[in-house]
């Protein structure tokens, strides 16, 4: 089953472009929650993001050697960050994470190394909250203030 988003031009109000999404049957689908920037200009959902200040859409769903990227998080500077879906990571390995610039409108992304942690949230003025686990698995929540 595919999820399809069409991004229309705002200007034209014609449609851009399609962003085809593939999902597992509903019993296994993903569920991705849509997240804003703090300050509201940027909206995404898994891997579709919007600039609603520019009046763009960009698509980070992978074709040929483009791998998909579901955002987790945007500041308000257009920083994102996210993790590189496809096949499944051995087991104990971490998620690869990537970050993007959406601001420049191509949201092309750059892979972090392993153990970067991403926030769960950020807030306005560049602090993150970062959700992780200890040894013994339980939630470890911190804040972190831009430096």
């Amino acid at each position: 089953m595919y999820l399809s988003i069409g991004l229309t031009d705002a200007a034209s109000a014609e449609s851009a472009r399609i962003c085809a999404h593939d999902v597992a049957d509903s019993d296994e689908a993903r569920d991705y929650p849509v997240i804003t920037s703090p300050d509201g200009r940027y909206l995404a959902a898994g891997p579709v993001v919007f600039d609603l200040k520019r009046g763009k859409g960009t698509c980070l769903e992978g074709d040929g050697d483009r791998k998909t990227i579901a955002l987790a998080a945007i500041r308000d500077d257009g920083t994102a960050y996210g993790a590189v879906l496809g096949k499944p990571a051995a087991s104990g390995s971490e998620a690869v994470v990537a970050e993007l610039d959406l601001a420049t409108g191509t949201g092309e992304p750059k892979v972090l190394d392993a153990g970067v942690r991403v926030p769960y949230l950020t807030s306005i003025k560049g602090s993150g909250l970062f959700l992780d686990r200890d040894d013994d698995a339980n939630v470890r929540v911190s804040l972190r203030r831009e430096r």
